[in-house]
Order: structure tokens, then sequence, then C-alpha cells
């Protein structure tokens, strides 16, 4: 099993040209655009995606392709999905630069339609207590969690229902800024605020997405460095 690193560099701060841009006026929108599918993989048409910031609020919903994209001006936002039939989502808050273009895919859980919610005792969410450097938090949707000596252990959940869900597990999702992660099982350690994550990876940036069996995440001088196996 071989890994190949790479670092990560997302905006950490405003930048003088962010600064300026958001002081001229302009409005230097940013694209953010993506992709939202069950938990089989089929695409989900009509799924509203929120995008809430201090001073927006926009919505966007999916083709019969299930793709969407929405165009906002330059901030911290927090996306939220949403569909009948589904547990409603949320993925941490992001930065948007001017004049860039973010992707971001997400996945849904069937719910029954009289609740929409995440069931406690089924599918949680988790905001960490760490405080990056641009003042993001991360957070993590999970199965199951215990504490494993001086880290956090994370683990997917079995979803049984309907028929077509039969064993198959919804990820461990870990999200903080532009960075997607998701795996059958996560580690987290409160100490340095890296995690592990082992079995089925999928690794989102805002740009490209990766896929491997084994992945960690480590916070160099506030930049996420990773390090993949395939």
């Amino acid at each position: 099993m071989k890994f190949k690193p790479f670092i990560l560099v997302v905006a950490l701060t405003l930048s003088p040209a962010f600064r300026d841009v958001l002081n001229s006026g302009e409005p230097a929108n940013g694209t953010v655009m993506g992709v939202v599918t069950d938990l089989v993989g089929v695409r989900v048409n009509r799924v509203q995606v929120e995008f809430v910031g201090e001073h927006e609020r926009r919505t966007a919903e999916t083709d019969p392709d299930g793709a969407y994209t929405v165009h906002l001006a330059p901030g911290i936002y927090r996306p939220r999905v949403s569909r009948i039939g589904f547990c409603d989502v949320q993925r941490a808050a992001f930065m948007l630069a001017p004049n860039t273009e973010v992707e971001f895919d997400f996945e849904l859980l069937d719910c029954p339609s009289e609740t929409r919610e995440i069931r406690i005792g089924e599918y949680r969410e988790e905001e960490l207590d760490a405080v990056m450097t641009d003042g993001l938090r991360p957070l993590v949707q999970y199965g199951a969690r215990e504490k494993c000596s001086d880290l956090v252990c994370y683990s997917s959940l079995m979803h049984s229902t309907p028929p077509t869900y039969k064993d198959k597990k919804f990820p461990v999702v870990y999200t903080y800024n532009l960075l997607t992660l998701k795996a059958t099982s996560l580690v987290y350690s409160p100490s340095d605020s890296s995690i592990q994550g082992t079995g089925d990876v999928v690794f989102q940036d805002g740009k490209t997405t990766r896929k491997g069996s084994k992945i960690r995440v480590v916070f160099r001088h506030g930049e996420p460095v990773v390090n993949l196996a395939e």
C-alpha cells in the first residue's frame, strides 16, 4: 500500500486581494456546483441546496441529473441540503473566494417523509471543538462514536431500509472549509486536530475528487497536508 502525499492549500485568511474585492463593491461572484445522489448512487432531482451566509441566502435546485449550480458573492457560507423523503444534511461552513469555482457533492440518507431530520440513535453530527486559524470549525457526521484512549473513533451507519439499501453503509463524513472526506471509519485526534480515515475513502478538495483505502490529514501552519493510499 503506497501513500501519495500532497498539500492542500486553502484560503485561511482574507488576502489583500480578497479584501479589495469586498470593499470595491464589485460582485466578483464565485460559483458552487455539484451532484446529489442517494446511498446507492442514484442521482436525485428537485433537491434544495441552500447556502446561508452572513449577508446572503441563496438556494439552488438539482436538475433531472441531480446537478446544481449557484453563484454567490465572496464570503463564508454554510450549506444545507433537503428533499422530502430524505434526511436533511448540512456540511461545515466554507470560505468562497472571488472568481473561483468550488465543487461539493452530497449523499442523502432515506428518511420517512414526516421526519426529515436525522434521528437520534441513528445518524448523528458533531461540530468539533477544534477552531482552525481561519475561525472555521470541522463537522463530522457518523453512525456511532466512542473514545479510543486519547482519540475519538467514528464509524459509519449500517442502513437496511428501504430494501435497496440493505447492508449499505452510510459513511462517516468529515467536512472543513473546502475539504470533504468520506470513509467507513474515522479517527480524530483532539490534540492536533488530525484525522485518519479507512475503508472506501473518497476525498474532495473543492476542485478534484480522489478515492483510496486509507487517508491521513494533518494541519501544518493552518494548511491541511493529505496522505492518501490508493
